[in-house]
């Protein structure tokens, strides 16, 4: 099937239960998402799976994993030249800060 569809939907899926706050049910979609868009060397899914991810660690209280994802989300919206995307990460990374005082 078309696999990049498939990631696209996870995605959308993962980012719908992370607003109606279930990130359980977030986190297993956006991890096959990440899977299916690395393999396929997808990497503009990769990074927005990583932006989502990043609201459902917030959500579990991961802040250590939540950071690095994070990082690495950056790090890819940097070289994809993603303005929106990068924005996005720097407040989340902001936000982290903060919340660590």
């Amino acid at each position: 099937g078309d696999q990049i569809g498939i990631a696209g939907s996870l995605i959308i899926a993962g980012s719908a239960n992370n607003w109606l706050n279930r990130p359980q049910e977030a986190e297993p979609l956006l991890l096959e998402a990440l899977a299916i868009t690395r393999r396929l060397g997808h990497r503009a899914g990769e990074c927005r799976a990583l932006q989502n991810m990043v609201t459902t660690q917030n959500y579990l209280e991961e802040e250590d994993e939540q950071e690095a994802t994070a990082q690495r989300g950056l790090a890819l919206a940097r070289e994809l030249g993603s303005a929106e995307q990068t924005a996005s990460l720097l407040r989340s990374l902001g936000n982290i800060a903060l919340a660590r005082g």
